[in-house]
């Protein structure tokens, strides 16, 4: 069976302890949701570069989020039943737990964080092939972070090619083939992502709108997607598609109103109509910045006035499992 997952493993340094209190301080610092059934498990999630992975915490280690070993085990016989006759159960102090099918930046950045936690920890690298319910995965050995990032694309590759000769394409958000995306655009939705926080800092006393990018399903297969409200300064990322919002005046027999109107249009269209009118930007991506949206020039507003909307129901909102950037055999080509 090909795995659907890709475990990388925080373990212990011999003869070193674990900094239990600084590795709880960085486990802190990340964007970490705990499970609420579960407080050793929690779900990594950066909301502007879209990777998410799953992170499972050795007992020692769930006072990070506030909670203390203590709650969890009552008395002396339930930690005599956490033990085997050779000891105490032995877990990595910290496994991040990736999804596969997935672009190849999720690897990425699950070995930027390791290595931030490695380096809190006093802990080291290392890599075990992932185990369905019901089986076990001891700690494995030590690995470089090369290795482990090796070990990532080639078992991404494989559960791509697997999904890829899986079955037909349906039309709902459930994937069965990869959609693929080039490296150079999966690479801009990265560094975009990675670059927003600062690129807002810069530009929010300026009133410029900095979105954050999307993934939507759309024509049976995944786009990068953001979002311009006209009327608004915004950041314009090359993206598939665009949300466009803007306020429409709408007559009545007696009196007019204005109505908002959304819709879906090409970026490329949208990008056309802006560029002229923008500063264009190459870091951290090629981007452009549109200030001019309360007085735009004649020849931008008129093109906007008539730009045609797609209807909002043709595009949902999905997130970036199911997305590959490299060649994955019988995947769907995207536009991205």
């Amino acid at each position: 069976m090909i795995p659907t997952t890709f475990d990388i493993c925080l373990l212990r340094t011999d003869g070193r302890p674990v900094e239990c209190d600084r590795l709880r301080a960085a486990l802190g610092e990340l964007p970490l949701y705990p499970a609420k059934a579960d407080p050793s498990r929690c779900l990594y999630r950066a909301v502007d570069t879209g990777v998410y992975f799953q992170v499972l915490l050795a007992p020692e280690l769930i006072a990070w989020s506030g909670e203390s070993e203590d709650e969890f085990v009552e008395d002396d016989a339930d930690r005599d039943a956490m033990e085997d006759e050779s000891g105490p159960i032995e877990m990595p102090p910290v496994t991040l737990t990736i999804p596969l099918v997935s672009p190849s930046f999720f690897g990425r950045e699950a070995l930027n964080v390791a290595g931030q936690l490695v380096a809190a920890g006093n802990l080291t690298l290392g890599h075990a092939e992932h185990q369905e319910p019901g089986g076990e995965t001891g700690e494995g050995g030590a690995s470089s972070p090369e290795e482990i990032l090796a070990n990532w694309d080639e078992a991404n590759r494989r559960a791509a090619a697997a999904a890829s000769d899986g079955g037909e394409q349906t039309k709902s958000a459930s994937r069965v083939r990869p959609t693929v995306w080039s490296r150079a655009a999966a690479d801009a939705w990265w560094a975009y992502g990675r670059g927003r926080a600062a690129l807002d800092a810069e530009l929010a006393l300026a009133g410029v709108k900095v979105p954050r990018l999307q993934a939507a399903w759309h024509e049976g297969r995944i786009k990068s997607l953001s979002t311009r409200d006209i009327g608004t300064s915004t950041v314009l990322p090359r993206t598939d598609l665009v949300l466009v919002r803007r306020q429409r005046e709408r007559r009545g027999l007696l009196f007019s109103r204005r109505v908002l109107e959304e819709g879906i249009v090409s970026g490329e269209r949208l990008w056309e109509i802006l560029a002229a009118a923008s500063e264009l930007r190459e870091e951290p991506v090629r981007l452009l910045i549109y200030r001019e949206a309360r007085f735009p020039p004649p020849q931008v507003a008129a093109a906007l006035e008539v730009l045609d909307l797609e209807p909002l129901a043709n595009a949902r909102q999905t997130d970036l499992v199911g997305v590959v950037d490299f060649d994955s055999g019988a995947a769907l080509e995207g536009e991205a």
